[in-house]
């Protein structure tokens, strides 16, 4: 009994220190400055340069959805059509969540290039894919 009293001590002050003292529990990504989450403030600054690096070092999002989409808008930003098309439509392939959006996207960049057929067909496909009704 005196065992189960000590080691219940024990995980009632662990439980504490997690709960009362985030600097203990959180990871690194939330211990910083939470709002840029790899790229996000550089992205909304237009500063695609920035962004990139930030994005690309980040070692905890290596293969998420959410980063081949920002991968797609940064080189939209940084004009390399064909690396943000690429990331759009993996996007678009992976995740029917975003698919939606990305499509968006495609539409976008396929307009500023003057292929308005496959802007049409870009744009077609995000709003057969979005819940509007």
């Amino acid at each position: 009994m005196k065992y189960k009293a000590e080691i219940l001590i024990h995980i009632l002050f662990l439980l504490n220190i997690c709960f009362f003292n985030q600097a203990f529990c959180l990871p690194d990504l939330l211990k910083e400055n939470s709002t840029e989450w790899f790229g996000t403030d550089a992205i909304r600054n237009e500063n695609f340069e920035k962004a990139l690096y930030d994005v690309l070092t980040d070692s905890q999002s290596v293969d998420t959805i959410f980063r081949l989409f920002k991968l797609g808008f940064i080189h939209k930003g940084l004009d390399n059509t064909s690396k943000s098309l690429f990331y759009f439509r993996m996007v678009a392939q992976k995740d029917s969540t975003l698919a939606p959006f990305a499509y968006e996207k495609i539409g976008d960049i396929e307009i500023e290039q003057n292929r308005y057929e496959n802007a049409i067909k870009a744009y077609r496909v995000s709003v057969d894919l979005s819940d509007m009704p």
